[in-house]
């Protein structure tokens, strides 16, 4: 995987995962047209998060592939 400048990224709702110099890897992010922001799910309750800071945001790339024999798996 590469990561690619940040506004090549998506902005169809395509999820993806976002680079941010102070963060880090935000995982499995997606565009909203309609707030103009980032969001990412919270992994415990599934609710949909804005990016804090998400103007900061510099580089996207894919989601990686899971790895062979756990493709079927989340």
């Amino acid at each position: 995987m590469v990561w690619k400048i940040i506004h090549t990224a998506p902005d169809d709702g395509k999820t993806i995962d976002l680079w941010h110099p102070r963060i880090g890897r935000i995982t499995d992010c997606w565009w909203e047209k309609k707030n103009r922001r980032w969001f990412h799910m919270d992994p415990e309750t599934g609710a949909s998060i804005a990016v804090m800071n998400d103007l900061y945001v510099t580089h996207w790339m894919d989601i990686p592939k899971a790895p062979k024999g756990f493709e079927n798996r989340t």
